[in-house]
């Protein structure tokens, strides 16, 4: 058995060279009575509990995100 000792160098194409976006730290969900800190990643004014969003249609049903 031969062990091979060369190395291979070169770089994964991609399209995360710079870090991702950030938002104001401290935010507050904009839903009343809601008192969730936001991530400074997410760029919505809302929490994922309050955030207005539409799910893909299964088997004829509208399932997952509660209608506005």
């Amino acid at each position: 058995m031969q062990l091979h000792t060369e190395t291979i160098i070169g770089e994964v194409p991609n399209d995360h060279d710079s870090p991702p976006p950030r938002f104001a730290q401290g935010r507050v969900c904009a839903e009343p009575d809601c008192n969730t800190r936001l991530s400074i990643y997410n760029e919505s004014d809302f929490c994922s509990l309050h955030m207005v969003g539409s799910a893909p249609r299964v088997r004829g049903r509208k399932i997952g995100w509660p209608g506005r």
